[in-house]
């Protein structure tokens, strides 16, 4: 857990940024005005967080006594919860949605996200109950200890249905979400897998400690052919969207949706490849950095268009997911694509504070330095091995490692926040001796 510091989360979120901005052969342009303002309140957004979690000394976690049969009977009761979601879920991709077998992936996403609440109540049963399956496996790693193995492999089946769900729709960002939440459990549950180590040093500073068991064939193998299957199914993914949009110059497009002004040496090789498979992985390379990139000049675009800076929803932007509860109950809530039209450019990301600005703009200074110093006292209970605070920090973790390019703290992740929120409640009032024996 030492390694999870929000702070160090923060500045490793910030180094990915500043090497793909670096990197990147191009050039934003068009930024909308001066820079000096958005950059300012963008540096104002973090140093606040910063100093919300320097201000944090230190934080105890109340540790209550957690029966093995109460942590047997609350991973089963959300694993039930989250399979039969899961089975819902199948349910409307196949015969609702028909995603799974679509002939063009891309137009029937984008159809599905210009309809709002297009499944119902069917599509909203699922969306609450199946992330329970993954919290169901966070919980399991957090108490492997008191798992059986059959039971353990059943539960990590079928809480990696996100995973599943992802490569079948083509979305990679649901898939570092989960693996990033799960990778936190299972540093936080005190597990070493790992007896010895080779440590790289650069003279008598240690520089880095590597698992010798990754250096097996059995281990690096895998490894490398997992990496190796991600880079196709993201190339995959970018050569279907370009498909989809007939792009036949992908640069002169992107130069002018992107806004940015491609270096010539770069277009050059791309236009001189050999083969479309170094073409791809040309294009796939310069896609996933300007990925990266973007978000901070997506972010200066959006202030710069905005025409007030003291906010506009207060929270309904960023946390629509909740209010289109209350409008598939009959309350007049606008659509998200009335309260879109706020933004700039949609379909963007503008780092974490894009969406927060637009909802509390310069107010929402105060809230930022309260979300540091709430994330390092999450931090700091999950570091005393208590399994609310570590299912938390979980969440708030990756949004904090995203916050330089996107913010995860919205659309359907809340889904799984309120997964967590709901376990954390049973943890806490389930009493210990209260379990259904048959």
């Amino acid at each position: 857990m030492l390694y999870l510091k929000p702070i160090k989360l923060l500045i490793l979120s910030g180094l990915i940024w500043l090497f793909s901005f670096l990197t990147l052969p191009a050039t934003y342009v068009e930024l909308g005005g001066a820079t000096w303002f958005p950059i300012l309140t963008l540096v104002l957004f973090n140093l606040l967080f910063i100093l919300g979690i320097k201000s944090v000394k230190g934080a105890k976690a109340t540790q209550n006594e957690i029966s093995i049969q109460k942590k047997t009977f609350l991973v089963l009761l959300f694993f039930s919860i989250g399979a039969v979601g899961v089975l819902i879920k199948v349910y409307q991709r196949v015969f609702i949605e028909k995603i799974y077998f679509a002939e063009n992936l891309v137009r029937t996403r984008m159809d599905l996200m210009a309809g709002e609440l297009n499944s119902g109540i069917l599509g909203l049963l699922s969306a609450l109950t199946y992330p329970f399956a993954t919290i169901a496996l966070m919980l399991a790693i957090i108490w492997i200890k008191n798992m059986s193995r059959f039971t353990f492999i059943i539960i990590l089946l079928v809480g990696l249905f996100p995973i599943y769900d992802s490569i079948l729709t083509e979305s990679r960002l649901l898939i570092v979400f989960i693996v990033g939440m799960l990778g936190v459990c299972y540093l936080a549950s005190g597990i070493n897998l790992f007896k010895s180590y080779k440590r790289i040093k650069l003279g008598n500073i240690k520089l880095l400690s590597i698992p010798d068991v990754l250096f097996k064939k059995k281990v690096w193998i895998p490894m490398l052919i997992i990496a190796i299957g991600f880079t196709v199914f993201s190339q995959k993914v970018i050569n279907n969207r370009l498909a989809t949009f007939s792009y036949i110059d992908t640069m002169k497009v992107w130069e002018h949706y992107h806004q940015v002004e491609v270096d010539k040496d770069f277009k050059k090789m791309v236009k001189t490849s050999n083969s479309n498979v170094e073409k791809n992985k040309l294009i796939a390379t310069y896609s996933l950095k300007h990925y990266f990139a973007h978000s901070v000049f997506e972010y200066i675009r959006l202030n710069n268009h905005l025409e007030k800076s003291w906010g506009y929803y207060y929270g309904m932007f960023e946390f629509y997911t909740y209010f289109k509860l209350f409008k598939l109950l009959g309350f007049d809530i606008p659509p998200f694509s009335e309260l879109n039209k706020i933004s700039y450019k949609p379909a963007v990301y503008s780092t974490f504070w894009g969406p927060f600005y637009i909802d509390f703009g310069v107010f929402g200074f105060v809230i930022s330095f309260l979300l540091g110093r709430s994330s390092q006292r999450i931090y700091l209970k999950a570091r005393q091995n208590s399994p609310i605070h570590i299912l938390l920090y979980a969440f708030i973790a990756m949004v904090i490692l995203a916050s330089f390019f996107l913010n995860f703290a919205t659309g359907g992740n809340l889904y799984f926040l309120n997964a967590i929120v709901v376990t954390i409640i049973f943890i806490q009032v389930w009493p210990n001796k209260l379990v259904f024996r048959h």
